[in-house]
C-alpha cells in the first residue's frame, strides 16, 4: 500500500523522519528489553516507512 504524501509528510512532523507511529530504535530496543538476543537478529514487520537505519 502507497501511502499519500500528504499524509505521510503529517505523520512523520508528528513522529518523526520515515515514522508512521511511534517507533524508532529505542522503541525496538524498550521492546526487547530483558531478552537474550546475542548471535541472533531480529526483524521489525511493522517498520513503516522504513526510519529505522
Amino acid at each position: 500500500m502507497q501511502y499519500p504524501k500528504k499524509l505521510t509528510d503529517a505523520l512523520e512532523l508528528i513522529w518523526g523522519e520515515g515514522m508512521l507511529s511511534p517507533g524508532g530504535p529505542e522503541k525496538v530496543a524498550d521492546m526487547l528489553e530483558g531478552m537474550d538476543i546475542s548471535g541472533r537478529h531480529v526483524l521489525d514487520i511493522g517498520s513503516g516507512l522504513g526510519g529505522i537505519d
